[in-house]
């Protein structure tokens, strides 16, 4: 990684991976769904549905938060359900409301570093070269040095995405990330996802379909069903259209939309 001026320049390998998942079953009792498939990364991947479909609790489960009824995930053959917690850190980052308030901004983005500083938490060069890429790249460098208690809604959504990403895991997880950003925040946001789909996969449950529409697959989940495929192909499909309450007009348009 070099700093060429404006901005840092990083040279990355880039390997295949696959999320996989088998026979998962998970959600609620009154709303339990089965998913079983294979997603392949890097990419970025959109995760859709109503309120209480299951999004959350599906991102919450391959974090290893919450257990799954039956079933089980593999990243790249490790299996996310059976692993220590120190190397599932290594693997796999989700993004969650903080609760430290007190914590200046780069001290709680520092805490994403934690799976790999020593006992004391000494941070390398590497680590503070991450922390402070993470901190530019959401628009939250000006706000390092500030209590995260002080903060807008729309700083701390910035603060808790460059922590997400300054854990550097291959597999990240994001739940409504464009929460409580405005739309130039959201055009920030989005460029972002697309930079680090490059090299991780990324799966982000959302609601909005500006920043659904120019992701490379979806997974839809509604009344414990789960579509999942290409944005072109499944926004044509009647489960879309009355998911939504989309018009044929709306879909032809959102079809121009993810063909740019």
């Amino acid at each position: 990684m070099l700093w060429a001026g404006a901005e840092w320049v990083i040279f990355i390998f880039v390997s295949k991976v696959e999320l996989v998942f088998d026979s998962l079953v998970v959600g609620h009792e009154k709303a339990l769904f089965t998913i079983d498939t294979t997603i392949c990364g890097p990419s970025l991947v959109g995760l859709l549905g109503r309120n209480g479909s299951g999004k959350s609790s599906l991102l919450k489960t391959i974090a290893g938060i919450t257990d799954p009824f039956e079933g089980k995930i593999f990243f790249d053959g490790i299996d996310l359900l059976n692993i220590d917690p120190l190397e599932r850190a290594r693997i796999v980052s989700i993004s969650l409301s903080e609760v430290y308030p007190y914590l200046k901004v780069q001290e709680l983005v520092a805490l994403a570093r934690t799976p790999y500083t020593d006992f004391f938490n000494t941070l390398s060069t590497k680590d503070r070269n991450v922390i402070e890429r993470s901190l530019i790249t959401f628009g939250a460098y000006s706000l390092k040095d500030r209590e995260f208690g002080s903060l807008s809604d729309g700083e701390k959504q910035k603060v808790i995405l460059a922590k997400t990403f300054a854990q550097d895991t291959p597999l990240v997880l994001l739940d409504e990330p464009e929460v409580h950003l405005d739309l130039p925040s959201r055009n920030m946001l989005f460029n972002a996802l697309r930079k680090y789909s490059k090299y991780k996969l990324v799966l982000v449950a959302t609601h909005d379909l500006s920043i659904a529409r120019g992701m490379d697959r979806w997974i839809i989940l509604q009344d414990s069903t789960v579509v999942e495929g290409e944005p072109e192909n499944i926004i044509v499909s009647q489960m879309f259209q009355t998911l939504f309450s989309y018009k044929v007009q709306d879909v032809q348009e959102i079809q121009s939309y993810t063909r740019e």
